[in-house]
């Protein structure tokens, strides 16, 4: 092993192979890992047993360099994260990062040493510093090794990899008078590597293969000179919205541009403005061809004979057009979100990008198709592997770039998702506001569109709407929620200390759903580990909720005509929370985290603490306000008694359909779990084999992030046991008996809501189901069977449809 010391950084360097019968003619491959400052060369110092000397790496870069490397060019010196070594027993000097290197440099020559020394070693064996571990070793990569040097596919192709100026030597790019079929398939290939790039790919396997866009200036073509420059723009309004959102993980995006130039000499006014210009040319085109196409072969003139040989290439042209249209439109949409300006503008650009889009699907095939040979080039102007060098030092990763057919479709989706997201600026209640960003987020949106959510509503990162406007906004909710009188018209101003104190729990309040709502922005595995850690801080909100609560609550209690606050502000709080426990726990099912053995204390968790406590919620905020409603009407005496029941009525009803629906979702977990004990009890549930399980760990695990919450407190397992003990001991037929009534009841619940939203019919359809197949199974249906059932979550991501015997077969 070789050790680079400089600057206090140390660099391990791993002989690889057996390298105790080498001879000064051959070649060492090395092992690099760790980090080298680029302003010296390192020293190497060779240490075994006694002997130790010296000497200068001739051939040293930073970059990721394989074989064939020949000239400094060959060294991208843009990755400032690894040192590569190469033909380190080669004792003339060639270069360095900072300039030539000349003969009078100091070199001395340590192979006879160094091979001398290796053969004191076994086969296998390693001799290394302490601070290289074990760490370093699994993360070491084989230099030059095809399965594990990514820069090394670049060796095994059959044809050469050329560079834009090398491509453009051997005609291999035409940078004048490109064809229109290869126009349009170069448009649809890079379209493709955006889409792929998004999906968490590397520009440099994606985009960057696009050789044209290297250097657009020197594309001669007007027409592929403002695509390529729209297509460099696009990226990095792309690449600007993501980064300042900053709700992405490396799985999902990656953001490096490794060094190269987004069209920053080209304004987003002049892209747009090159664009318009050739959509005019275009136009004029078509409709010359179109009367030319009307005209006698005698009525055409001189000046349109050149055209006639174009007819034919009218729909190509026309494509053409559709396509310039759509980069335009679509980059114009994204800068509007990303400037926060003109947003609404963004409908009308949205109905533009869509109507064009049907245009690209339909003219796909009219342009240059893709050859999948490796041997043969992928498209024209692009090169797969031209970036191959630029990539880190890691095991190869293989980058499919998606079909036409499918980028497209994921343009549609994401056009639909940015409508989508648009509609956060309509709303209005908090409540409605946190319940769109987790509907959003379990569609599993694109890291574009999370990202352009949280560009329209980031409090954290903006001042319109920021933290203020964040605080009227649930200021309103509260008020809607339960009217507390501290928060009434009535009492602004009379009193400075519970004024403070109002202040106080909403400003507390904003910093830590701002939070929800930029973790509501991440991909829904991300998702699950932020709210675990937000419980601690939804733990200490709700400490201080209390200490205010109680606090001003004594303040009124010496206020004449105000009525007592109670626990209004800790009311509140409660319910968002146990909503985010639920959630969290839900994730569970849509990541595919719980076993089925699992699944009996999942849905009891879910039906006798969390959404008992959220519906006492409800319930205790409804109370609430038909109580204040009461002496406010007493007091007035102005109503009649039939005037304020109605109003009372009215005011029962604030939270109905609500209500219904969390009262149908608590009897659906409830069926579940009389259901699960059902089955257990018959022994068609598979359980783990009793020397590895330890059910107690599990469930600890499963809600050891509710632990810090007071309320609703974290409910231990022995309690659990207890319940399932009881339902152990009786039969599995008076289970299934007692799961129809809570599938009933669910199926009753849900009809009685007005209107037919999907959820609502999903719910329903789910409950019938249900319904059906546990009352076959309390009847006897399948006894026989050992067969563990199927939950089918097709339908819903949280309520799964249960089959059982010759059902779940099928």
């Amino acid at each position: 092993m070789l050790g680079f010391d400089e600057l206090g950084l140390t660099t391990s360097v791993t002989l690889c192979g057996d390298a105790s019968n080498m001879n000064d003619s051959q070649e060492l491959n090395f092992v690099v890992t760790g980090q080298v400052a680029p302003s010296e060369l390192p020293v190497v110092s060779c240490k075994f047993e006694s002997q130790q000397q010296q000497v200068r790496i001739p051939k040293v870069s930073l970059g990721r360099v394989g074989a064939n490397c020949s000239s400094k060019n060959d060294y991208p010196t843009e990755d400032k994260s690894s040192l590569v070594v190469t033909n380190c027993l080669d004792p003339t000097p060639k270069f360095y990062q900072d300039g030539d290197v000349t003969q009078d440099d100091e070199m001395l020559d340590i192979t006879g040493q160094f091979c001398e020394a290796v053969k004191s070693l076994e086969l296998g064996e390693l001799l290394h510093d302490p601070s290289f571990g074990l760490f370093e070793a699994m993360s070491a990569i084989e230099m030059m090794d095809p399965k594990m040097d990514a820069s090394m596919i670049c060796n095994k192709g059959k044809r050469p990899i050329l560079t834009f100026d090398q491509a453009v030597q051997e005609g291999f790019l035409c940078l004048d008078n490109v064809s229109y079929e290869d126009h349009i398939g170069i448009i649809d290939t890079t379209i493709s590597c955006l889409v792929t790039w998004m999906e968490g790919h590397s520009l440099a396997q994606t985009v960057f293969t696009n050789l044209y866009l290297h250097r657009p200036t020197a594309i001669g073509d007007k027409y592929l000179r403002a695509t390529s420059v729209a297509s460099l723009k696009l990226v990095d309004v792309i690449e600007e919205c993501i980064n300042k959102a900053g709700v992405f993980e490396e799985e999902d995006f990656q953001p490096s541009v490794y060094g190269y130039n987004l069209g920053t000499m080209f304004t987003d006014s002049k892209t747009s403005s090159m664009l318009r210009e050739c959509e005019d040319d275009l136009q004029k085109k078509i409709k010359l061809m179109s009367k030319t196409q009307q005209k006698s072969p005698t009525q055409v003139g001189v000046n349109e004979i050149p055209e006639l040989e174009d007819i034919n290439d009218m729909d190509k042209i026309d494509a053409l057009l559709g396509r310039m249209k759509f980069l335009r439109l679509f980059h114009s949409l994204i800068l509007h979100i990303w400037k926060r300006d003109d947003i609404a503008e963004c409908p009308a650009l949205i109905v533009g990008c869509q109507e064009t889009l049907v245009v690209l699907q339909k003219t796909a095939s009219l342009g240059t198709q893709r050859n999948m040979n490796e041997s043969d080039t992928f498209m024209v102007g692009f090169e797969l592997l031209v970036n191959q060098r630029l990539l880190p030092p890691t095991f190869p990763r293989s980058t499919k770039i998606k079909s036409t057919e499918d980028a497209f479709k994921f343009m549609e989706g994401l056009l639909n998702r940015i409508k989508t997201v648009l509609k956060v600026k309509l709303l209005q209640n908090f409540h409605g506001i946190v319940d769109f960003f987790h509907a959003f987020s379990e569609t599993r949106p694109c890291v574009l569109s999370r990202s352009l959510l949280q560009l329209l509503y980031g409090p954290m990162r903006f001042k319109k709407p920021g933290l203020d406007d964040m605080m009227d906004v649930m200021k309103e909710s509260v008020r809607g929620f339960i009217a507390p009188p501290v928060l009434s018209s009535k009492f602004k101003g009379k009193n400075r200390e519970v004024s403070e104190c109002v202040d106080m729990f909403f400003e507390r309040s904003a910093t830590v759903f701002a939070n929800v709502l930029i973790a509501c922005g991440h991909n829904r595995a991300r998702l699950r580990d932020k709210l675990a850690h937000l419980m601690e801080d939804f733990a200490n909100l709700q400490n201080e909720t209390e200490k205010i609560d109680n606090y001003v609550h004594s303040l009124c209690l010496q206020m004449d005509g105000i009525r007592q606050h109670g626990n209004c502000f800790g009311t509140w709080l409660l319910c968002h929370i146990s909503k985010i426990m639920i959630r969290y726990i839900y994730s569970g099912f849509e990541l595919e985290l719980y076993a089925l053995h699992e699944y009996a204390y999942i849905y009891w968790y879910l039906n006798e603490i969390l959404y008992a406590w959220l519906l006492s919620t409800y319930s205790r905020a409804e109370a609430y306000m038909l109580e204040g409603e009461t002496l406010l009407n007493d007091k007035n005496g102005k109503r009649s008694g039939k005037n304020r029941q109605k109003n009372s009525k009215a005011k029962s009803k604030a939270y109905t359909k609500e209500l219904l629906i969390l009262q149908a979702e608590q009897n659906l977990t409830g069926g579940y779990f009389k259901t699960l004990m059902g089955l257990i009890n018959d022994n068609r549930i598979p359980f783990p084999n009793i020397e590895f399980d330890n059910e107690q760990c599990r469930y600890r695990h499963r809600f050891a992030p509710f632990a810090p919450i007071q309320t609703p407190s974290l409910v231990h397992y022995m309690q659990y046991k207890q319940i399932s003990e009881l339902a152990s001991a009786q039969p599995a037929a008076n289970l299934y008996l007692a799961a129809t009534k809570n599938f009933l009841q669910a199926k009753q619940l849900l009809e009685a809501i007005p209107g037919s939203e999907k959820e609502v019919l999903d719910l329903l359809k789910i409950a019938k189901t249900n319904f059906v197949v546990v009352k076959l199974l309390a009847s006897g249906h399948t006894k026989d069977s050992r067969s563990p059932p199927e939950f089918d979550f097709s339908s819903h991501i949280h309520f799964p449809v249960m089959k059982v015997g010759k059902e779940a077969a099928n």
